[in-house]
């Protein structure tokens, strides 16, 4: 629309109030967490605040829900946390649970192990989401990922001046080395 002059326009922000818990693997809250619920007719994206509460408000209807930990925690893996109903007022906590991966990069031939190596794990999925995992390994070499679980996943790990090396798809089952 257009306005001819000066314009007021009130708007009415309705819905219903979803609200929940973003914890990691640990229980702990993920205060850097933001969580979207998405429909064919709407959609909403909130921040988590530092105790990993959320609040949103969304009109009646069925939603994917995804979920990204934050920038601080990229070792734990943005996952997607399945379908709701909304049509009434709701809690819905989301724990970050799963599998942990972890091990050693070494260069080739069991030689040294290297520290600066970016190890990923990303979901394998059909539908176009892929959730990803990464950390970087320390002075020994030693990289932990939280991973969803069960879930396929591609892990693959690169340095800088060399190419990446990748496998899968590898099940995540349970805690692995």
């Amino acid at each position: 629309r257009q306005f001819a002059a000066d314009t007021t326009c009130d708007f009415a922000l309705t819905g219903r109030r979803v609200t929940g818990r973003a914890t990691g693997p640990d229980g702990e809250p993920l205060p850097t967490a933001t969580i979207f619920y998405e429909s064919d007719d709407a959609s909403v994206g909130v921040s988590a605040q530092p105790d990993g509460s959320y609040e949103a408000y969304l009109p009646d209807g069925v939603y994917e829900i995804e979920a990204f930990p934050g920038p601080m925690t990229s070792y734990i893996q943005s996952r997607p946390f399945g379908r709701v109903t909304v049509a009434g007022d709701m809690i819905r906590d989301l724990p970050f649970v799963g599998a942990w991966w972890q091990g050693v990069v070494r260069s080739p031939e069991g030689g040294p192990r290297r520290a600066g190596a970016s190890v990923d794990a990303d979901i394998v999925d059909t539908f176009g989401y892929a959730g990803s995992a990464r950390a970087v390994t320390d002075a020994d070499g030693h990289y932990r990922l939280s991973v969803a679980s069960p879930e396929w996943h591609y892990l693959g790990v690169s340095i800088e001046g060399r190419a990446g090396v990748g496998l899968g798809p590898i099940p995540a089952g349970a805690d692995s080395t």
